[in-house]
């Protein structure tokens, strides 16, 4: 006799996009050009896409961002996903 058991179905994210809005009219703070892109001097919000991949379901899912690029500072490191 064989018995298997199969392991619990589990959450797997993966971020699977990146926005950056740089246009001061969408939102306080943003100071850019609407290029899309982060240039030298603008601060910038951005918005990631998240999929769950995986086969369980994600609750109390943060993203926490940090920068190894020298003169580029993170303002708000961690953001909560719905």
């Amino acid at each position: 006799m064989l018995n298997l058991t199969a392991p619990a179905a589990t959450a797997y994210l993966r971020v699977t996009g990146l926005t950056i809005l740089d246009d001061p009219e969408a939102s306080a703070g943003i100071v850019g050009n609407n290029d899309g892109h982060l240039d030298p001097g603008e601060t910038a919000d951005l918005r990631f896409t998240v999929r769950n991949e995986g086969g369980g379901t994600a609750s109390d899912v943060s993203l926490t961002y940090s920068s190894g690029a020298g003169g580029l500072s993170v303002v708000h490191p961690t953001t909560d996903l719905a």
